[in-house]
C-alpha cells in the first residue's frame, strides 16, 4: 500500500490549535471547551499509541536487518 498523505500536518495543529481557543474561550460555554479539550487528549493518545507501536516494531526488527 503507497504512502499518501491525506492530512499535512499543519491541517493537524490547525485543528488543535482551535479546539485550545475555544478551551480557553470565556464566552463559550464549558460544555464545548470540555469537548474540545477531550479531542486533543484523544488526538495525543492516539499519537502516543502510534509511536509506541512503532518502538515495538523496532525492538522486533533488531538484528534482522530490517531498521
Amino acid at each position: 500500500m503507497p504512502y499518501i498523505d491525506w492530512t499535512p500536518v499543519e491541517k493537524v495543529k490547525e485543528a488543535i490549535d482551535l479546539w485550545e481557543s475555544v478551551m480557553h474561550d470565556p464566552n463559550i460555554d464549558g460544555f464545548n471547551g470540555l469537548k474540545c479539550k477531550k479531542k486533543i487528549q484523544a488526538v495525543r493518545d492516539y499519537a502516543d499509541k502510534a509511536l509506541a507501536n512503532e518502538k515495538n516494531i523496532m525492538k522486533k526488527n533488531v538484528g534482522t536487518g530490517m531498521v
